[in-house]
């Protein structure tokens, strides 16, 4: 695995986003200057949300090996570029629950040639193909809209917005991989 710098990432990254996310020449540049102000989590708009690279957090043991088994298996490039970068927040409890809310991370993985946008849950011991949260292996091709009327009552479809926002925490705040298929 090769590391990046932003550098590298921010001249690559919101072009590569921006043409599989669709957004029309105009918009682009607004898009990825000015970023996104929406809801980063379903779970609630007044979490506190802290971003961090997944080595730095804990409950991803394993990542890199995920990432070289996704690589191997489902790549179709030789070398793919990831960014992985964990959400941390404190997850509401129900109403009738009088604890405090609970710290949950989640960790995003922008896999540029894979056109995927993947969500690991930390509470699993070790990052594999197991710990992707249901629903939440994006093919940024086919699972993406414009806005939420064009979502409706689906549970797994995305806004362009939100997946903008990711890749630009990705960017700013996690951890940016090159990976060459075949190479442990």
């Amino acid at each position: 695995m090769i590391s990046l710098d932003k550098d590298e990432w921010a001249a690559s990254a919101p072009i590569v986003v921006n043409r599989l996310l669709g957004f029309t020449r105009g918009l682009r540049l607004a898009a990825w200057v000015v970023g996104c102000s929406c809801t980063l989590t379903a779970m609630s708009s007044a979490a506190t949300t802290k971003w961090t690279k997944i080595d730095a957090a804990p409950g991803f043991s394993g990542w890199h090996k995920e990432l070289q088994r996704l690589t191997d298996k489902e790549g179709s490039h030789r070398i793919n570029h990831f960014c992985v970068v964990v959400e941390r927040f404190h997850a509401p409890r129900g109403s009738s629950d009088t604890k405090q809310p609970r710290e949950e991370s989640l960790g995003h993985v922008y896999w540029r040639e894979g056109s995927r946008l993947i969500t690991w849950d930390a509470s699993s011991a070790d990052v594999d193909a197991t710990s992707t949260r249901p629903g939440n292996d994006l093919d940024l091709k086919k699972d993406v809209r414009a806005t939420q009327t064009e979502i409706g009552t689906s549970t797994y479809l995305v806004t362009r917005a939100w997946v903008h926002s990711i890749v630009q925490h990705c960017v700013s705040d996690g951890l940016q991989l090159t990976v060459i298929k075949g190479q442990s």
